[in-house]
């Protein structure tokens, strides 16, 4: 059946019945289908939130942003605390809610140069600053 189509379901119980109507909503993506970014300098990666994100974190189901998908171990983000989970509000006060804020951002630091890098995390029920001291490349 299509997306949007309408579906009858008849529930049986003892001798009653009841039938009950339901509209088909799209397949939730998956971590696997989420759209991913990397900061190679700062040795971490991001995805995109996903519908069993936002449930498992009791999150209202409109709410956009980013996990961090992977930390390097022994990198920059490692070393300053960043851990694979943490949900990733903001870069240097920069609201973070898509792959291209962060990849936006991430481009911003690079040119930037910053003695230190905040990115701002939810942790389980807390919030958290993490601050990232990178030893920039020579130019």
């Amino acid at each position: 059946m299509d997306i949007g189509a309408e579906a009858a379901f008849k529930v049986v119980r003892g001798k009653d019945e009841l039938e009950i109507k339901v509209t088909l909503e799209e397949t939730p993506e998956t971590t696997a289908d989420a759209k991913k970014s990397k900061d190679e300098l700062q040795e971490y990666g991001v995805r995109e939130l996903t519908y069993m994100d936002l449930v498992e974190r009791d999150l209202p189901l409109d709410w956009k942003g980013l996990v961090v998908s992977e930390v390097t171990s022994g990198g920059w983000a490692d070393m300053a605390g960043l851990r694979a989970g943490d949900l990733l509000l903001s870069i240097q006060d920069t609201e973070i809610r898509s792959i291209k804020d962060f990849d936006d951002a991430i481009k911003r630091i690079a040119d930037e140069r910053p003695k230190r890098v905040r990115i701002f995390v939810k942790r389980d029920q807390s919030t958290a600053f993490v601050f990232v001291q990178p030893d920039w490349p020579a130019k």
